[in-house]
């Protein structure tokens, strides 16, 4: 059955899907009523180093889907947040009597170690 229930060949749900994109065609920035044309980052934190540390944190789950979405020069720049995340986190100074504090860090290391393995895996296949 249509959604004006007159014979119309427009479904509610695409009534729907219509309003939507317009809404989202009217959005405007909150600064003096301009469009907001500023570009999306391509990382899902929206930086590189937040990226790596909500991935550190487990906050993100990286597949090789979320990697393959990256360019050369994205792909770079988080490599090098991780490896950066990777050094702080070993550089620091650990209680080996704290054991929740090294479980965290370990589980860190462990997160970040295997983001690495599969850019690497990555990188040799785009090769």
């Amino acid at each position: 059955m249509s959604a004006t229930g007159c014979g119309s060949s427009r479904t509610a749900s695409s009534a729907r899907g219509r309003r939507g994109r317009r809404d989202i065609l009217q959005r405007v920035s909150a600064a003096g009523g301009r469009w907001d044309l500023r570009p999306m980052s391509p990382f899902i934190s929206g930086s590189a180093w937040a990226m790596a540390r909500d991935i550190a944190n487990g906050h993100l789950l990286v597949t090789d889907r979320t990697l393959k979405s990256l360019s050369d020069r994205e792909f770079q720049q988080l490599t090098f947040e991780l490896d950066r995340l990777v050094r702080d986190l070993r550089g620091e100074k650990m209680d080996l009597e704290d054991v929740v504090a090294l479980r965290d860090r370990n589980r860190k290391l462990s997160r970040l170690v295997r983001v690495n393995g599969m850019m690497q895996h990555l990188r040799m296949e785009r090769r």
